[in-house]
Formats: structure tokens, sequence, C-alpha cells
């Protein structure tokens, strides 16, 4: 298993999935330290289990010509799970993406949204389009390589897909997320990046001060992840070798 996110395993379900695992399986490589911690005390072989970062963090994303003029744009990414994985209502969460847009339009910023998934982030993009007084552009149905150009290319992000959080951080852009699950936040600390969490579900005016203080900072922030990037190209490849060294013994 290449590497992402597990746990916690608390139904009958997922510890049937832990059986396979173990009978199946010579490599598991966690994403974080709370999806490692929790394949450990749900007594999966400690032998197989190892951590590294995602590995798309390596990958190079491309700008077609049609998307060139979303230069330095701000791109916000919605995400479905959020209303039905995230605790998130959908005026709620509609209302924070209606906020964050009349900020930074406030700013004199060009802003539009990216479809990272399919049909049910699309139809959110339009909902969020009709509470809109000016609808914005919707990017959608892109292959993967074109939307991590699209993020690459932007000037901030606000996601709520992890590897929109993933794409943009891999590339120095900064980026605020929501989160339905831990691994959002353990991808943040591993770039080092505090306070970049938003919840619908908490006073706007919170949510604001955040988006308000990193596009203030905006150099800093982008100074921050720079200096990242290296790391987890390292910890990719050496994820590689090991798979390798695995299959060639």
């Amino acid at each position: 298993f290449l590497t992402q996110a597990f746990g916690p395993f608390k139904t009958s379900k997922s510890l049937k999935s832990l059986n396979f695992l173990n009978k199946y399986c010579d490599l598991i490589f966690a994403r974080d330290d709370i999806s490692y911690k929790f394949l450990i005390e749900a007594k999966l072989d400690s032998l197989k289990i190892k951590k590294s970062c995602d590995f798309t963090l390596k990958s190079k994303g491309i700008i077609s010509d049609k998307f060139t003029h979303l230069k330095d744009f701000i791109v916000i990414i919605p995400n479905k799970k959020m209303l039905s994985h995230g605790n998130n209502n959908v005026e709620d969460y509609i209302n924070l993406f209606k906020n964050i847009v009349h900020y930074f339009k406030n700013q004199n910023e060009n802003i539009f949204l990216l479809n990272h998934e399919g049909k049910g982030d699309y139809l959110i993009c339009e909902l969020l389009n009709s509470k809109l007084s000016e609808p914005i552009e919707i990017v959608s149905y892109c292959s993967a390589k074109e939307i991590k150009g699209i993020i690459g290319n932007s000037k901030l992000t606000i996601s709520s897909r992890f590897h929109g959080v993933a794409s943009s951080l891999s590339q120095g852009v900064p980026c605020l997320a929501t989160s339905w699950n831990h691994k959002y936040e353990m991808l943040f600390k591993s770039f080092n990046q505090q306070d970049c969490i938003l919840n619908a579900n908490k006073k706007i005016e919170m949510n604001l001060n955040l988006i308000d203080n990193m596009y203030q900072n905006i150099e800093s922030y982008k100074a921050k992840l720079h200096n990242h990037k290296q790391i987890f190209i390292d910890q990719t490849n050496l994820m590689w070798d090991t798979i390798f060294e695995k299959i060639l013994k």
C-alpha cells in the first residue's frame, strides 16, 4: 500500500480489513504519525509498516494554454465529503466560501472555483455561484496533471480536497483548508504550517482572521514552504528504494 491515511479502526468492517492487510501486504506506508499509530494500535504486523510522505508531492503539473489566464488567481476547491463526512451543513459550508469570495474581491483579487473530483464537487461549485451576486469561473474535469499545474500557478489556495492541499503546499503556494479527517492537520504539520484549518461551524470572523493573516504575510508563508520541498523529495525517493528492494529480494 503506497502512502495514505489509515484509521481509526473501530468497526468490525475496518478490523476485518486489517486481517486482509496482514495476510496479503508486504509493505504498508502510513502518511502521517497518527495513521502509523492507528496501525500499530490495531496490532498490524509492525515489520510491514513504514512511514512516508504523500508520493504525489514530487510529481509535476502541466499548464495548458487554456488555463494560463488563471495565473496568480485565488483558487477555491470544494469537497462533497465536507458535507457527508465533515459534520457540516450545506448552508454553513456555502456561507464560508461566499464570505471568502467577498473577502478576496474586496482585496481586488481574481478568484475561481476548481472542481477537483467529479459531479458532487461540481454541484457545490454551482450552488456557491448561485449565491453570489457575480458568479465566478468554474474550472472542471481536468486531468490530474492539469489540476496540479493550475494550483501551482495560483497565488493562494483554499481547499477542502486533501490532494488540493498537497498540490498547493508542495509547489510553494500558501494554502488554507477545511478538514474532515486528521490527514489535513498532519499534512500542514509536516510543512511546519500552523493555524491553516478553517471551520465552517465557527464564527465567520475567526475564519476571515486566518485568511487575512496569511494573505497579509503571503511571502513569509511561501518561504517556509520552499524550505521543506527537498525533505519530501528525499522521503519519496527513499520510499521507492524500499519498495524496489523488497520486490528484488
